[in-house]
């Protein structure tokens, strides 16, 4: 009973929480919304949280017509990883204090800050992996180009250049997979070492 009193009366973007209405055969909360527009919908508690719905179907099918679009769904995806206990990756951005602007819970405003340069096929990228969602901190990239963004990505600097181990592989034609061994199983070998021994091993 404590999440009803919790929720009711709170807006999650465009929707006013009016009462809860009743569990959905699985067990999910389910409540009754009001959109600002006035038309009223029923959302379940996960998609209110997680903020995959942040307004009537009506408006967001209707007013900016985007719906149903890709950039539409990285939108969503952005926030659920930054507001969703539950989502599969929140740890490495929720859970570690990745959040976004208070403007972008509305989708136009993420839509018009954030449109410039953007192309069907890219995603969206933070420019610092340890700073929050922003239009100064987001840009556009390919898949490969996000992949060697990536937080977890290991460095290594070899004849003065620093690079990624994926990097590292494709310039030397060593297999990342061989990189990444000499790196988790000799923890005391300098960059050099493991860079080296890779292409050694390489040459049989």
């Amino acid at each position: 009973m404590s999440t009803k009193a919790q929720l009711e009366g709170q807006k999650f973007g465009d929707l006013l929480v009016l009462q809860y209405y009743k569990n959905n055969k699985w067990g999910s909360a389910i409540w009754e919304c009001q959109c600002k527009c006035g038309i009223k919908s029923y959302v379940r508690t996960s998609d209110l949280i997680g903020g995959r719905i942040t307004q009537c179907k009506f408006c967001a099918s209707t007013k900016h017509g985007m719906y149903k679009t890709r950039i539409y769904s990285i939108w969503q995806g952005m926030k659920t990883r930054c507001s969703n206990s539950n989502a599969i990756n929140y740890h490495n951005y929720g859970g570690r204090g990745i959040s976004y602007p208070p403007r972008w819970k509305i989708f136009i405003n993420f839509y018009n800050d954030i449109i410039e340069n953007y192309k069907e096929g890219l995603t969206l990228e933070r420019k610092d992996n340890n700073l929050n969602y922003s239009k100064e901190n987001c840009m556009w990239v390919t898949p490969k180009e996000q992949n060697l963004n990536m937080r977890t990505n290991v460095l290594l600097c070899y004849k003065g250049e620093t690079q990624t181990i994926t990097e590292w592989s494709q310039e030397l034609k060593i297999k990342r997979r061989l990189l990444y061994n000499l790196i988790t199983y000799h923890k005391d070998w300098s960059d050099k070492q493991i860079i080296e021994e890779a292409l050694k091993r390489s040459l049989y």
